[in-house]
């Protein structure tokens, strides 16, 4: 649980605080679509993903060093 909870920062902050606003909004006025985009942020804050084939920071780039560039 520790390491769940490890490494928030203001991106995953904001993801979580615009996903509950979003939630209870959607609930509030009865309109189910901002419901599922509240969601959305939610799952990804919790989960520290993002909707790139990138999200949360899974691309490596390996420069070769001993490639010279011209």
């Amino acid at each position: 649980m520790k390491k769940f909870l490890a490494n928030w920062d203001i991106i995953r902050i904001i993801k979580l605080v615009a996903g509950i606003m979003m939630m209870y909004a959607a609930i509030s006025e009865h309109f189910g679509a901002l419901s599922f985009l509240g969601l959305f942020f939610v799952i990804q804050a919790i989960t520290n993903t993002g909707c790139s084939a990138c999200g949360g920071s899974s691309c490596e780039i390996n420069y070769d060093k001993t490639q010279k560039t011209k």
